[in-house]
């Protein structure tokens, strides 16, 4: 939403570089840019993510949004589906489980990670997994 209102209100820089007003803003709504991930990482540049201030605005409109509006994946929750929790090592894993998905009937291809359901673009066939086909 950061890169919206910057769009409408601000001034970009150059395509997908987080630059200072960016920044600014992100801080203004309780986000803090961050290019490691890490509170302190560099908070300008191509790959910035954030993290969420703790009682900030951010998580204070979230957490409205979420006491007044039901999501579908809330539902998952009460059917009982475990969450467990996401580690550092479980990303690193999940970047390299990158195949390659072709299409069976046009042989289009796309990589992406091997859990993705893909549909073919060209002739709208559900693409198949490379280690799985």
């Amino acid at each position: 939403m950061v890169h919206l209102w910057q769009n409408e209100y601000g001034r970009g820089g150059r395509s997908s570089y987080h630059n200072i007003e960016w920044a600014d803003k992100m801080d203004e709504v309780g986000l803090i840019p961050t290019a490691t991930g890490e509170i302190g990482g560099k908070r300008t540049g191509n790959s910035v993510t954030h993290c969420i201030v703790d009682g900030g605005r951010f998580q204070q409109s979230a957490k409205d949004f979420l006491h007044c509006h039901h999501l579908a994946w809330q539902d998952f929750r009460k059917m009982g589906r475990p969450h467990r929790k996401v580690t550092r090592k479980d990303v690193e894993k999940a970047k390299r489980l990158k195949v390659w998905h072709i299409c069976p009937r046009c042989g289009q291809r796309a990589e992406a990670q091997d859990t993705a359901l893909l549909i073919c673009g060209v002739c709208n066939q559900k693409m198949r997994n490379s280690l799985n086909s």
